[in-house]
């Protein structure tokens, strides 16, 4: 006999634990998942060999690629929508429910080798401006802005380095934003929403072009 315990747990993971052992190498993960709907994921902006996903389980995970398996996990305390990661990868900011964003310092990538654990998340921000859900969030790829679309129709920018000061606020939707995205060079932001609008909008001012094919290449 293997002497094998098989565990299911309520957050959505399966253990096996060797009880001939007696030390921490008799407890392995066989399976983890998020415990509900992972309705955010972002990959690495450089590459690299991993990706996060948020979930309404109110949990932020980061996830090896290959071999497959969980490098960290946070409990936010929150259901989460969305998340982005900054360009250095040090931050993540995660879109909530009821109009909360949080951005999170989770410690450089390469910090998380096969056998030994990275740094502890730490929250750095927690925003309550906007009552309805985020749908979407984006760091510029300079990582000077932040994009904060809501179901309120508008889009909040901003400014990373001088702790998150809201910039301005892009408003002409006429229904909830759902995606954003800024152009290579951080100077525009491009939006849509629920009633298939796509808008262009200056950044930092916020103020809307009337034009998308001005910003062609």
């Amino acid at each position: 006999c293997d002497k094998k315990l098989l565990i299911g747990t309520t957050v959505s993971m399966i253990l096996t634990i060797d009880l001939k052992r007696k030390d921490e190498s008799a407890i392995q993960v066989v399976a983890v998942s998020h415990s509900r709907d992972a309705s955010g994921l972002t990959t690495s902006p450089t590459g690299k060999n991993y990706f996060l996903t948020t979930s309404s389980d109110c949990t932020l995970k980061r996830w090896q690629i290959s071999p497959p398996m969980l490098l960290q996990s946070a409990h936010l305390g929150i259901k989460s929508i969305c998340v982005c990661l900054s360009p250095d990868e040090n931050l993540a900011a995660v879109g909530h429910v009821r109009g909360r964003f949080t951005v999170w310092d989770l410690g450089h990538p390469d910090a998380f080798t096969r056998g030994r654990e990275g740094p502890m998340p730490r929250c750095l921000l927690k925003n309550t401006y906007r009552s309805e859900d985020i749908a979407d969030i984006k760091f510029s790829p300079n990582g000077r802005f932040l994009a904060v679309a809501s179901r309120e129709q508008t889009i909040d920018v901003y400014d990373v380095p001088y702790d998150f000061n809201r910039l301005g606020v892009c408003r002409g939707h006429s229904a909830a934003v759902l995606h954003v995205d800024f152009t290579v060079d951080s100077k525009f932001l491009r939006s849509s929403c629920a009633a298939s609008e796509v808008l262009y909008w200056d950044i930092p001012g916020c103020s809307q072009r009337s034009r998308g094919r001005d910003l062609k290449d």
